[in-house]
């Protein structure tokens, strides 16, 4: 079954997710400032007859961005054990063939977990790239702080927070009529960062991963656990 955005069809309870409405002018509002930063065009379905496709829709992009590609999710194979998916609200962008920015937008209540499902696509994020830069964008009641999204940025990112290369947090006011603008000026500005450090980014994400593979060799040492093994004796035996 295909899943949408916001509370879905059915569910009982809140669990501290902003209206689809709200979540989805969000969504809306980060895609068309990416394209209209990028570039974008959509073709209609093929003609039966002739097997050509015509231009549906297309936005010029900026041209100092002219030589950054997009895509709206990851590939299969750049996703740790091939299984799930990967497709940030905003697309991931790229230089060459570098992943250098990733954009995500997130509406939340006072209460409830629902900004904690942001990390899927963090970690997966991180995984590929160490230095890709993750820029959430965030409204709602729990954007106050000590609220939730507050708290788990906090809690979840440490280091990571507010630089080139870890996640940038802002928060928005999805109501603002100026939202798409707003939101492309910061990814603009945050671009350009990018930009300017580029090879610093590559530089330091290669040592990130060389630690990340020396860890994976040190951990081999340590004993295995069969989890599988049926353990048949008593508390007091174990006691």
């Amino acid at each position: 079954m295909q899943k949408r955005n916001g509370i879905q069809e059915g569910s009982k309870i809140n669990d501290g997710a902003a209206s689809s409405t709200q979540s989805l002018n969000l969504d809306s509002a980060i895609r068309r400032a990416t394209r209209e930063l990028l570039g974008y065009v959509e073709y209609s379905s093929y003609v039966k007859k002739s097997g050509q496709r015509t231009i549906k829709d297309s936005i010029e992009g900026e041209q100092e961005f002219a030589n950054l590609t997009f895509v709206s999710k990851l590939n299969l194979e750049d996703i740790p054990g091939k299984i799930g998916a990967c497709q940030p609200d905003g697309g991931i962008i790229y230089f060459d063939d570098f992943p250098i920015l990733t954009t995500e937008g997130k509406t939340q209540k006072d209460e409830g977990n629902a900004i904690e499902r942001f990390s899927k696509n963090d970690d997966i994020i991180k995984h590929n790239c160490s230095t890709t830069t993750r820029v959430m964008f965030a409204s709602g009641e729990g954007t106050n702080y000590g609220g939730p999204i507050d708290n788990f940025v906090k809690q979840k990112f440490g280091m990571e927070r507010s630089c080139i290369g870890g996640l940038l947090y802002f928060v928005v006011d999805e109501n603002s009529s100026r939202l798409v603008e707003d939101i492309k000026d910061i990814i603009r500005n945050v671009l350009r960062n990018i930009l300017n450090n580029i090879d610093l980014l590559k530089e330091v994400n290669c040592k990130i991963m060389k630690l990340h593979k020396e860890e994976e060799e040190i951990r081999k040492e340590l004993p295995r656990f069969d989890t599988t093994r049926e353990f048949k004796f008593s508390l007091r035996e174990a006691a």
